[in-house]
């Protein structure tokens, strides 16, 4: 009989102490909380609770990155020992190589170059005679797939380096549909005109 009374009572003082070490001592108990846990997070208009980002000590987070605007190209500051005319850009030739000539299949190829007139009128201001005008023109081949074209024999009577460089590079910078017949060579012509001054008072 006092055999089995010693066998309870070590029982029962054995029991709560190896629960005690449990981290599961009782069904519902909470652990106890973490320095980690005590901060509260911050909460939004709304009174959801959303979650802290916590980030090592000394390290400072970098801003978010802003997007770049994208530019076609550079602008060209003008020169002001010289003042620039009024000038428009227009198309005045074009020949679709072995293939047919007609309004409609001209089109597609007159519409892209005409996209980048505007950075055809950037590269005036670096025309050596900027009150003369003239033609600019050049042969395009074209790929299968389309896209910026290959430049052949570029021709004009404008004078200034950095102008012509300018010109044919935005002719390579032009992206052409796919053409219908495969790769095509197109003889294309751009006449820069200045406006005459006088008109203005006629």
């Amino acid at each position: 009989m006092w055999l089995d009374v010693k066998k309870c009572l070590t029982a029962s003082l054995w029991l709560p102490a190896s629960l005690a070490c449990s981290p599961s001592a009782a069904p519902g108990t909470a652990a106890a909380p973490t320095a980690a846990n005590t901060e509260e997070a911050p909460r939004s208009d709304t009174g959801v609770a959303t979650p802290k980002a916590g980030r090592a000590p000394g390290v400072e987070q970098a801003p978010a990155e802003q997007p770049s605007a994208a530019s076609v190209m550079p602008d060209t500051p003008p020169d002001p020992a010289r003042s620039l005319p009024e000038v428009t850009v227009r198309n005045v030739g074009l020949h679709i190589g072995g293939g047919s000539n007609d309004a409609a299949s001209k089109e597609p190829f007159q519409r892209a170059v005409a996209a980048r007139f505007e950075s055809f009128l950037t590269c005036y201001r670096q025309v050596a005679e900027p009150q003369k005008g003239g033609v600019f023109g050049v042969d395009l081949f074209i790929k299968r797939e389309g896209g910026g074209p290959e430049v052949r024999q570029p021709r004009t009577s404008m004078q200034g380096e950095a102008f012509r460089a300018c010109v044919v590079d935005v002719f390579e910078s032009v992206a052409f549909e796919r053409p219908a017949k495969g790769p095509t060579v197109i003889s294309y012509s751009l006449k820069f005109e200045v406006r005459d001054p006088n008109a203005m008072n006629e």
